[in-house]
């Protein structure tokens, strides 16, 4: 029984380094698909709902909490270019293979520094996973939200 505690170990360290590569990989394709390809045929990605039943309670607020927090351990260490439509992008699909459904918000304010500026965050029902102070502090309004209700 001596070796059990030290399973756990290495096998929670091991899914701590597969949820960063998921988050390398993830927003790599976001950059790639919105360099390859139209908002407009990207929706339908947006759209799509998770295969696995929905999470609840507890878990499904870990699972926001890690895929944010591996974003952007990702992003501060290896990608600093991604936007936060990359992240939202990267974070919609990752929580979609957990089992945890989410909403993509796309929209815009004028900003007294840059002007009218777009931005795009996701919220996972009350849970805000990327972007949301962004979004709340500057005033954005939505345009968009994918899936569309």
């Amino acid at each position: 029984m001596q070796g059990q505690p030290q399973l756990s170990l290495l096998s929670a360290r091991i899914a701590a380094r597969l949820i960063l590569v998921e988050a390398f990989i993830c927003l790599l394709l976001a950059r790639l698909a919105l360099g390859l390809f139209s908002f407009q045929r990207l929706t339908w990605y947006f759209n799509l709902k998770a295969r696995q039943p929905e999470l609840s309670g507890e878990q499904r607020i870990q699972e926001c909490r890690a895929v944010r927090n591996a974003l952007f351990r990702v992003y501060s260490c290896y990608l600093p270019w991604a936007t936060c439509f990359h992240w939202a992008i990267a974070a919609q699909t990752m929580l979609r293979w957990r089992g945890v459904s989410s909403t993509l918000y796309y929209g815009a304010a004028t900003l007294s520094d840059r002007g009218l500026a777009a931005h795009t965050w996701l919220m996972a029902g009350d849970e805000g996973v990327t972007g949301i102070q962004v979004a709340q502090q500057d005033g954005y309004k939505i345009l968009a939200r994918y899936p569309e209700e």
